[in-house]
């Protein structure tokens, strides 16, 4: 089995199944029968397309528990190590899906690791009860943050 912790035990069935469709796909090929490798073409296609999806489920899930997992037990953990590129976080972090949306950058990645770590704001009456004029109540953007959590790494060192 894979070292990543998404990998499960269906991939790996999964995995030998499309190696199977494609070597037999690639057999009939060579004999020349138009018929039998255009069924096998569309077998291996739909094996594959299950094999794709299952994997950014996994990964899906794999990462939202992670996030659940290490969100209140060590902020110093494998998900800040993530964020700031420390250590072999690419295994941890490939392909995130968030609501169905693939994360293509690390930026992305780190914006949605922000947004479920970081609650949202106060809202309406909370917001108004909030009079003190030094606290802030707009949202903080993505460099902000990345500036502090820079900052206050450079402090403790």
């Amino acid at each position: 089995m894979k070292s990543v912790g998404w990998w499960t035990e269906e991939l790996n069935v999964l995995k030998m199944r499309v190696r199977k469709t494609r070597a037999r796909y690639q057999r009939v090929r060579k004999r020349g029968d138009v018929v039998a490798t255009g069924m096998i073409a569309r077998e291996c296609r739909v094996i594959v397309k299950q094999y794709k999806s299952l994997i950014r489920e996994e990964k899906e899930r794999y990462w939202r528990e992670l996030v659940k997992a290490e969100r209140n037990m060590n902020p110093w953990g494998k998900v800040y190590k993530i964020c700031r590129k420390k250590g072999n976080a690419s295994r941890d972090l490939v392909g995130i899906v968030v609501n169905g949306a693939e994360m293509k950058t690390w930026g992305e990645s780190e914006r949605a690791l922000l947004d479920e770590l970081l609650p949202a704001g106060p809202t309406g009456s909370e917001q108004d009860r909030m009079t003190d004029p030094e606290v802030r109540t707009d949202k903080f953007s993505f460099s902000e943050l990345n500036n502090y959590v820079v900052s206050a790494s450079l402090l403790l060192y």
